[in-house]
């Protein structure tokens, strides 16, 4: 039975750029505002909400998608519509309550509910079952597109004959195609450009801290004690506050949020030794949940403080995703 509904293989990462992208425009929106007193823009007789420009940015993610065909639209797009969906929903809370009050007190735990269930439906688009012959064949067919665009590298070549070696076609066309790709070399360029040579200097440290004896050690001792850090800051401020308030309520959330995040670096720990994929991908969700629950109620207690503590895990989550996608070529791809 044909299907319109083919999944891309990348879906992942366009879908926690989205969610990372969205997350991160809400705490910055309100960060900058709570430092300017709330300005308003648009003069005396106009209020120009900034819901609106997150509507212009939505708009423009859509129209590049519609527009251009490519991986790095697909990027540039799951950022800029992350983006504006953050701008657009933190005005929530005015469209919500008779006096439009943008401060209303639970709207950060009804957009805290709204990205749970976003996060809940793009794991079930990915997850809900093994990608299928199908989904295989157009992906490698995608990663080929890319190589008459981009020329071909050593990993993309790899990953286009896994992909369409997974498809099981015997499609005359494929079958050559697929014949084809085996016998190219990869394409060197004399002169990478500036983000292939970044990509080229970051493999060869990786690769050069993978063959060091101390460096999973300093994985595990890092995310271990960034975990019990959490934890112990958070018991030791609800403990420190002994009247019952909505500041207490959100404390108690960020908590259990860093129980769950330590949790996760535990199975990372657990897994690491056997797969360091699996070991990467759990530390990646562990770092999920602190910006998605944890860094969003920390912000209703201390704006800068949370700022910065999104910041920081913003960059590990882009050093993670970098160490998953090497570890992906080393490694036979698993459905995690």
């Amino acid at each position: 039975m044909k299907t319109y509904f083919i999944r891309n293989i990348e879906i992942d990462h366009l879908f926690d750029n989205f969610l990372v992208s969205a997350v991160s425009s809400i705490l910055l929106i309100r960060f900058f505002l709570g430092i300017t007193g709330y300005p308003q823009i648009g003069g005396s007789n106009f209020h120009i909400a900034h819901l609106l420009w997150g509507g212009l940015f939505m708009t423009v993610a859509f129209l590049m998608l519609l527009a251009y065909v490519s991986r790095s639209i697909k990027f540039s797009a799951s950022i800029i519509g992350g983006i504006g969906f953050g701008v657009f929903i933190d005005e929530l809370g005015k469209f919500i309550t008779k006096d439009n009050n943008y401060f209303y007190q639970p709207t950060a735990a009804l957009i805290y509910v709204i990205f749970i269930f976003l996060y809940l439906a793009f794991r079930l688009i990915e997850k809900h079952k093994l990608f299928t012959r199908e989904e295989y064949l157009i992906n490698g067919l995608e990663m080929v597109k890319e190589a008459v665009l981009n020329d071909m590298n050593a990993d993309e070549k790899k990953q286009a004959i896994e992909y369409l070696g997974k498809s099981g076609s015997r499609n005359a066309f494929v079958q050559s195609l697929l014949f084809m790709l085996k016998r190219e070399r990869p394409v060197i360029a004399s002169r990478p450009h500036l983000i292939l040579r970044w990509i080229i200097f970051f493999r060869k440290i990786y690769h050069g801290l993978l063959k060091t004896k101390w460096f999973l050690n300093f994985v595990v001792i890092f995310f271990v004690a960034k975990s019990i850090f959490y934890i112990l800051v958070m018991f030791i401020t609800i403990a420190a506050i002994f009247v019952p308030s909505i500041d207490v309520q959100f404390r108690q959330i960020e908590f259990l949020s860093s129980i769950i995040s330590g949790l996760l670096v535990v199975m990372g720990v657990l897994h690491l030794r056997k797969s360091r994929l699996v070991g990467y991908v759990f530390f990646k969700r562990s770092v999920l949940v602190s910006i998605f629950l944890t860094q969003v109620f920390s912000f209703y207690s201390d704006q800068f403080l949370a700022v910065i503590g999104l910041g920081f895990n913003i960059f590990l989550l882009a050093v993670l995703d970098y160490m998953i996608q090497e570890e992906s070529v080393i490694e036979i791809p698993a459905h995690i």
